[in-house]
């Protein structure tokens, strides 16, 4: 053990044992745990908390082109809903011309044979397309009822910036409030 570490060890162990009889205050006095205090903490200018912010401005903007191409896609789907919708009043607008067809008694059969053959074929396009305008009504309501969730800001963004004497001041006052509620309810037993 190096003569640095081993210092800072006896510190540490003198600060540890000390700290019920100071009130937390030897904790914060320790090397190490003012160390401790400012990585978890964030140091006192507060770029832990600028680098968080930064981080949740960067996932916002993610999150922001991932709502855009929704919003562009739910837009294309619904011009594909309305080409095929125009497409399925083409067909049944066909339909209706070739039962004409078939029904008109001045029709040779050959033209009855074909108007029956293109009927069969433009009802299985109608049974393709109205599939397709199932499947886009499903795909378009999806998009609109499961937007991306925006990411959650960091909690440190909702607390004020603290001083490193602010932050004395609330570890000894939770130290402090730990010793009375923990501590005194045991030394009552």
């Amino acid at each position: 053990m190096s003569k640095y570490n081993f210092w800072s060890f006896c510190q540490d162990a003198i600060a540890v044992s000390s700290a019920t009889a100071t009130g937390g205050l030897s904790l914060i006095i320790s090397p190490t745990a003012r160390k401790f205090v400012k990585d978890l903490t964030g140091s006192g200018d507060n770029n832990g908390l600028n680098n968080n912010l930064e981080a949740w401005k960067i996932q916002h903007e993610q999150w922001q082109k991932l709502v855009d191409a929704n919003r562009l896609e739910a837009e294309r789907l619904r011009k594909e809903r309305e080409e095929n919708n125009k497409k399925l009043k083409n067909n049944n607008d066909e339909i209706a011309r070739i039962n004409s067809i078939i029904n008109n008694p001045n029709s040779t059969p050959e033209e009855k044979n074909n108007a029956k053959k293109r009927l069969i074929l433009l009802g299985d396009e109608n049974k393709k397309l109205k599939k397709a305008l199932d499947d886009l009504a499903d795909k378009i309501n999806d998009l609109e009822t499961n937007p991306p969730k925006p990411p959650s800001r960091p909690l440190g963004s909702y607390l004020p910036n603290l001083k490193f004497m602010d932050k004395v001041i609330l570890a000894g006052g939770i130290t402090l409030l730990t010793y009375l509620v923990i501590i005194k309810e045991d030394k009552k037993k």
